[in-house]
């Protein structure tokens, strides 16, 4: 029973890297839609959800200062499902927008967004470097 067991788990393991190491060659011969996050903030903690297409929704903290990259592989047709974001701007109403990727190979950067202040105690998402 313990050398099963044990099988059982270096299989779940094996079959986990080789899962993780297609998709990561795949991202690296096709490229990858990508989205920078950053939080200008200089005090405020964000939370967010992110999502690609319908995929699964993740949600996400960033410090002041911090980023985060989403990426996700593009298809053999360079194409990619359209990210989307979901936060609190600070006064309890929730905001949505649908994010333009870029797409590239190597991981080097995605369409940059960032949050910062609009008012007091209020945030938005804007675009750009």
């Amino acid at each position: 029973m313990y050398k099963v067991k044990h099988l059982a788990i270096i299989g779940g393991l094996v079959w986990g890297l080789l899962v993780g190491m297609s998709s990561q060659a795949q991202a690296q011969e096709n490229g990858v839609a990508a989205v920078t996050i950053r939080n200008l903030t200089r005090d405020t903690w964000i939370m967010y959800s992110f999502q690609w297409g319908d995929g699964d929704v993740t949600r996400w903290t960033l410090w002041p200062g911090q980023f985060m990259y989403h990426y996700f592989p593009l298809d053999d047709f360079g194409r990619a499902p359209m990210p989307h974001i979901a936060f609190d701007t600070g006064g309890g109403a929730i905001r949505q927008y649908d994010l333009e990727f870029y797409d590239n190979f190597g991981f080097r950067r995605g369409n940059p967004y960032f949050f910062y202040h609009t008012g007091i105690g209020t945030l938005d998402l804007f675009s750009g470097p």
